[in-house]
């Protein structure tokens, strides 16, 4: 990359070298000899070099990106600078330029090499003007110039060529001819140009500025170009195609500042009717973007606020929108003016109409002021209506001398559209992230109540266990667990932690270590819970508690002991015979005095082989069919009978399927937890259970 800029920088370089000694060595070489065909020849040599240094300016334009002002401001400074050139060439070489004449009809190799200098000097002047004149030009153009810039550019050559036909031949409607068509071309050119057009006030008052300042400068050189004679002269005596197009471009500098500076004149009337549409365009395309982009409320109404009074000239604007409850919340650009508003907002409230579109409030209609020394007199209200819901109003306040055109109407109107789908969009997308973020919680919720139940059911061979669990959308708090107490006894807990969400799913997961270390150390199922209810009522909030069962069965004598805390009744059945236990008890974490170890019970008895016990979460009983009706104990205790003579397993997979059936048209909104054991009695052959079916 860098080798290739240094080869087109050596290029251009070479390029305008090559030229120029070609240039001058012509010109110096046989200024001795007055022949028309060197003198024209050398100047066709001077046309390349003009090009290479306009197509190098115009390269490095577009790579800084100067504005039209920039070179304006530019085109200034080169003015001045060449005119302080010339005149201080003028001060220094006064005595040689004063017996120029005597040295034209014997010119010397000294005078040459100075006539040389200064029309490479004149060159670079009329290839610069030239460069800022083709870039503004074509700025910022949507119609084709080309063809005129081109016959222009053709012209301007020929006047300038057709100074040797008046030099060597008298010949001089050729440059005056061509000289005139440039001229007109040019200033075509000009008028065509449209790039002030597109600027803003202030830059139109910048740009009548520098025309001014140019024009000044231009009718400065004009008025001592007396006093340049002498160095016109010095320069003709090298090429006199250089002096005309001097005169040239210099003339077309004047017309350019002439015609711009009008043009800027003609159009600064419409600039602020211009600014505004374009503002009321760049306004809504903002106010689009920001309907996808802003999610905060408060950024969104600010955004609003500040456009509105933009396009409208008002200081006061108020947005109002209404909330789930149907109040208005008012928004403004700062407090001072909330205080303004809130005087008479619920008056203004009661007076608007609201689907009946833009409107007009006169405040001395009502029966209070504005609280400030403000001169509002009128407020107009545009209503924010989406569907058929009204999501509130925006408010502007005018003074009496204001008068709103329709095409203001229709542009409020606009906005007040804009600002419909950008506050729905914003409420829509809040409601988005929050039901995102309610799904990643429920999301974490599954996956630790998942982890925290037992991946299978342990296998003892004096019991058939079965477990079954299905998971509503929204996370319960459902939990069960089995453990080997002793070497011949088994225990298992049954749990519902109220609540729902994350929360129920940490404090389970509390209810599971708690269980899980008291059933260590300690062996009656009452115990269990009264330690469980005295460490739960140190971090549970008051709004929540936890029902349990916790049963233990000893593998060799079948006795069966159990105690319950404000859970679902546990079902024994016996030889199709149906009971729901009841053991007196109420919910851990209700109450943390004695009330709750007074009020719990724990009961045993003797299981005989083929016995079933089932332990259940009201997800089961509680489900709920398309007439809201509940599935019940009655239709969970015709399933047992019915399937009794099954297995564990396929009992409980029959009451999931006569759930799943009764509850289809009606979505799970609980948790479904169940436990299934049979005792089948003592056995030799038993192998303990051992806890480490857990995930």
């Amino acid at each position: 990359m860098i080798k290739k800029l240094f080869h087109k920088f050596l290029n251009f370089h070479l390029s305008i070298l090559i030229l120029l000694i070609a240039f001058l060595s012509i010109k110096i070489l046989f200024m001795f000899k007055s022949e028309f065909w060197i003198s024209f020849l050398s100047d066709l040599i001077s046309i390349p070099i003009v090009i290479l240094v306009v197509k190098k300016f115009i390269g490095f334009q577009n790579k800084r990106k100067f504005t039209q002002i920039q070179l304006l401001t530019g085109f200034i400074i080169l003015e001045i600078i060449f005119i302080l050139f010339s005149e201080t060439s003028l001060y220094f070489l006064g005595p040689t330029l004063k017996s120029l004449k005597s040295l034209i009809i014997k010119p010397t190799l000294f005078i040459g090499i100075i006539s040389g200098f200064f029309s490479v000097v004149y060159i670079f002047f009329i290839s610069i003007i030239l460069s800022i004149l083709t870039i503004l030009f074509f700025s910022r153009q949507k119609t084709t110039i080309k063809n005129y810039y081109v016959i222009t550019i053709v012209y301007f050559i020929l006047s300038s060529l057709g100074a040797n036909f008046e030099k060597y031949y008298d010949i001089l409607w050729i440059k005056y001819t061509f000289g005139t068509l440039t001229i007109a071309f040019f200033i075509v050119l000009t008028y065509l140009n449209k790039w002030v057009v597109y600027l803003k006030r202030k830059e139109k008052l910048k740009v009548i500025g520098l025309c001014n300042i140019l024009l000044v400068i231009i009718i400065f050189a004009m008025i001592k170009s007396g006093s340049k004679e002498q160095l016109e002269e010095l320069i003709s005596l090298f090429s006199s195609s250089i002096v005309t197009a001097y005169n040239l471009i210099f003339g077309m500098a004047l017309i350019y500042s002439i015609v711009l500076l009008i043009l800027t004149i003609f159009q600064l009337p419409a600039t602020e009717v211009i600014e505004k549409k374009t503002f009321e365009i760049e306004s809504l395309q903002n106010l689009s973007q920001m309907i996808s982009k802003v999610l905060d409320i408060d950024e969104l109404t600010s955004f609003i606020i500040q456009t509105i009074s933009k396009m409208s000239n008002s200081n006061y604007v108020w947005l109002c929108l209404y909330d789930e409850k149907d109040i208005c919340s008012f928004y403004s650009r700062n407090n001072n003016q909330k205080v303004e508003i809130d005087n008479i907002k619920d008056k203004i409230i009661q007076n608007v109409a609201p689907t009946s579109g833009i409107n007009i409030i006169d405040l001395d209609s009502l029966d209070t002021e504005l609280n400030t020394n403000t001169d509002i007199s009128k407020i107009l209200y545009i209503p924010l209506v989406y569907g058929n819901n009204l999501l509130g109003y925006i408010f502007l306040g005018f003074d009496k001398s204001t008068q709103l055109e329709m095409e203001d109407f229709n542009t409020l109107k606009s906005i007040g559209e804009y600002a419909v789908v950008a506050v729905q969009n914003s409420r829509l997308l809040q409601k988005s992230i929050e039901k995102e973020r309610l799904e990643k919680e429920l999301e974490v919720a599954r996956e630790i109540q998942r982890k925290l139940l037992p991946n299978e059911s342990p296998k003892i061979p004096e019991l058939d266990i079965a477990s079954m669990f299905i998971p509503a959308f929204e996370v319960g708090g459902d939990y069960f667990d089995f453990f080997q107490t002793k070497e011949d006894e088994f225990s298992f807990v049954i749990a519902d932690v109220s609540g729902k969400g994350i929360s129920a799913a940490f404090y389970m997961a509390e209810v599971k270590g708690i269980f899980e270390s008291l059933s260590k150390i300690i062996f009656s199922p009452k115990e269990i819970l009264i330690q469980a209810n005295k460490i739960l009522c140190k971090s549970l909030d008051k709004k929540s508690f936890v029902s349990a069962v916790f049963a233990t069965i000893n593998l060799k004598s079948g006795i069966f002991k159990i105690a319950r805390g404000g859970h679902c009744p546990i079902i024994i059945m016996k030889d199709k015979a149906i009971k729901h236990l009841r053991p007196s008890g109420i919910a851990l974490g209700f109450n943390c005095s004695n009330l709750f170890e007074d009020n719990l019970e724990e009961i045993s008895f003797k299981l005989n082989p083929n016995d079933l016990l089932i332990l259940y979460t009201d997800g089961v009983t509680e489900a709920r069919n398309k007439n809201l009706e509940e599935f019940g104990t009655d239709r969970l205790n015709e399933i047992l009978r019915k399937y009794s003579h099954l297995t564990s397993e396929q009992i409980l997979q029959n009451v999931i399927k006569d759930i799943s059936v009764f509850s289809q048209e009606f979505p799970q909104h609980d948790d479904i937890t169940m436990i299934a054991i049979k005792y089948s009695g003592v056995k030799d052959d038993r192998i303990l259970f051992k806890n480490q079916n857990h995930r």
